[in-house]
Order: C-alpha cells, then sequence, then structure tokens
C-alpha cells in the first residue's frame, strides 16, 4: 500500500508503530532486532555466489562468526562486471560512485527492490 494510501486508512498509532516504533523501544530491544534482522541477512548472503566466494566454504550463523571467519578481501571482480548470479537477489539498479583510494576508479553496489522499498520506509520515518 502507498504511504498516501496509508495516511487515509490507517490510524495515527499504526503509522507511528509502523514507521517511529522503534523509537519507543529500549535500547536492548532494539539491539535485539537489529541482530536478528542482520543474521537474515547474514543467511541470505551466505548462501549466495558471492558470499561462498568470499566465506571460501565457512558458514557463519552469527555476525561475531561472521567476523571471525571473513578474510579481508576484494569482490570487484563480481560488482564491476555486475555479475548478478552471484548475489543473493536480482539488483533492481545500480548505484555508482567515484572514491580516493584502492585500485579501481568506481564502486558498485547493487540494490535489490526490496532494499529500495525498505530504504523508501525508512525515509519516510525520518521526515
Amino acid at each position: 500500500m502507498r504511504f498516501e494510501d496509508k495516511l487515509k486508512k490507517c490510524s495515527r498509532e499504526q503509522l507511528w508503530q509502523e514507521y517511529c516504533g522503534f523509537l519507543d523501544m529500549s535500547l536492548a530491544d532494539y539491539m535485539y532486532t537489529q541482530r536478528r534482522l542482520m543474521e537474515e541477512q547474514l543467511t541470505l548472503w551466505s548462501a549466495s555466489g558471492l558470499g561462498k566466494l568470499l566465506l571460501r566454504g565457512k558458514t557463519p550463523r552469527t555476525i561475531d562468526e561472521l567476523r571471525r571467519c571473513l578474510p579481508l578481501t576484494t569482490y570487484a571482480d563480481v560488482l564491476l562486471p555486475r555479475r548478478t548470479e552471484m548475489l543473493c537477489g536480482e539488483p533492481a539498479v545500480w548505484i555508482q560512485t567515484t572514491w580516493e583510494g584502492g585500485l579501481r576508479p568506481i564502486k558498485l553496489a547493487p540494490y535489490t527492490r526490496s532494499m529500495l522499498d525498505t530504504y523508501r520506509h525508512n525515509l519516510l520515518a525520518t521526515t
């Protein structure tokens, strides 16, 4: 449902809960939620081609395990040629930026429809 439609159909309390409910959470609850969401993404990413390439057969289940087993490496060979088969989801758009360091003049980041929807949803909470 579009935000404009939600404004007409949902109560203020429902809108607050959806967009700003995290502001009512305790720090412990907020961190628990963030860790749980990150671990859901870790499961998806670990099964992708890029995840398998970077993890070299390891399967971390927690963020702490990921920090211990992920080697420092480059993945430009996957992202610069836009090898979507190596990703955990089909990108809706590729974001390109320039940067100062490294061997290559640009960085590419794939954004899936789900990532863009989450970004839009969170952006509405900030306005």
